[in-house]
């Protein structure tokens, strides 16, 4: 198999052929069931994840018989690139095509050739994120030296209106946009869950732990300002928050899928709110994304173990695909 790094032109006459060669792909992170994604969207939902790389980063084909029998996309993490003082990059997309007696050789050649490039580029951290049951992936992956960070869960709901789970009804409840005078007290809750909501970043020896704390309570305060697009809710109980949530409208998904999508971001509840209340204000949540929307992901990290628990009160499709995200240092 030979690979090279494809030019807009070769990607553009050759999309077609690349756009069936993913409807192979059985961990794509879309391909959950017909319902929430037909096939004929999640292959157009991964060719865009691959299209930013042509501008930025780079695309690479593995050429057998004149045939694409491999793609993997590269794109540079520009904002972590700029507040850590580190040069990222995300493997974004990483599929072959090929018997399993040789997929492990072709997938380390092809990775072999994606970091060559890396390099070449100056990049000094790289993460990707495979299915658990992508095996040969991972192999490669880890002989090439990337190392674990963090295990992901992702759970999918509906619009199923029978769903009423036995929770707490709390009266003096409400839940309201977040303004900006509310920012000081959600950053004291996110401060009191720190140890049982760290991102992957807090496991990635490389980066600088100062900047990583901080860059947990910038992005609280920057999902509560609206700054990434997101809207964010609070939870009012007895007059005073006892719990926040960030929500982030995925437009293109909507633009290709035909359907809404709203993904969780941030989501805590005050240690001092009452027991149960963590079950009812996630209810709550589901309840008001559903009424704008199709379909909620939710991309859970499997460490966090409150988190875990509440998901039932989402009723999704529990765990439809495991993530394992890796990183390597360049």
């Amino acid at each position: 198999m030979k690979i090279y790094r494809a030019d807009r032109k070769k990607y553009k006459d050759s999309k077609r052929e690349v756009r069936y060669l993913l409807a192979g792909c059985n961990f794509s992170p879309y391909r959950f069931n017909d319902y929430i994604t037909p096939a004929e969207y999640a292959n157009y939902l991964l060719l865009k994840k691959i299209e930013p790389a042509l501008n930025e980063g780079g695309v690479f084909f593995g050429v057998e018989k004149d045939k694409i029998k491999a793609v993997a996309s590269v794109v540079p993490l520009a904002w972590d690139t700029s507040y850590f003082g580190i040069s990222m990059a995300e493997i974004n997309v990483f599929f072959l095509k090929s018997a399993p007696a040789d997929s492990l050789e072709k997938k380390t050649k092809l990775l072999k050739n994606v970091l060559r490039y890396l390099k070449s580029e100056k990049v000094k951290n790289v993460i990707v994120r495979l299915d658990i049951a992508d095996i040969s992936s991972l192999r490669s992956f880890m002989e090439e030296g990337f190392e674990f960070m963090v295990a992901e869960g992702v759970n999918i709901v509906t619009a199923d209106k029978g769903f009423h789970p036995k929770v707490i009804n709390y009266r003096d409840f409400s839940l309201k946009e977040a303004r900006e005078e509310f920012i000081p007290r959600v950053l004291d809750i996110g401060k009191s869950i720190l140890n049982f909501s760290k991102t992957r970043y807090h496991f990635d020896s490389a980066l600088p732990q100062t900047k990583v704390h901080r860059y947990y309570f910038h992005n609280i305060r920057n999902s509560l300002l609206g700054e990434y697009g997101d809207e964010a809710l609070v939870g009012i109980l007895g007059g005073k928050i006892a719990g926040f949530c960030s929500l982030r409208r995925d437009e293109e998904f909507k633009k290709t899928a035909k359907k809404e999508k709203i993904d969780p971001i941030l989501f805590a509840v005050s240690p001092a709110a009452p027991e149960g209340f963590s079950r009812f204000f996630m209810y709550q949540i589901r309840e008001y994304i559903l009424k704008k929307s199709d379909i909620i992901y939710a991309r859970v990290y499997m460490h966090n173990k409150g988190m875990l628990s509440l998901l039932k009160y989402f009723d999704g499709y529990p765990f439809c695909q495991h993530l394992i995200c890796l990183r390597k240092n360049l």
